[in-house]
């Protein structure tokens, strides 16, 4: 019984840190295209 809990709880972390990881990721992409935006209204020719 224990073990199971155990077991579980290790799935609910792996999955939880996922989330995270795909959380981050997300963060980075906005992160580039707001750079990207800025870059192109700094130069709008730069197209």
């Amino acid at each position: 019984m224990i073990k199971r809990i155990i077991s579980l709880f290790c799935i609910v972390t792996i999955i939880s840190q996922g989330d995270i990881a795909k959380n981050d990721y997300k963060q980075e992409a906005l992160k580039s295209k707001e750079k990207i935006e800025v870059r192109y209204a700094n130069d709008p020719g730069g197209l």
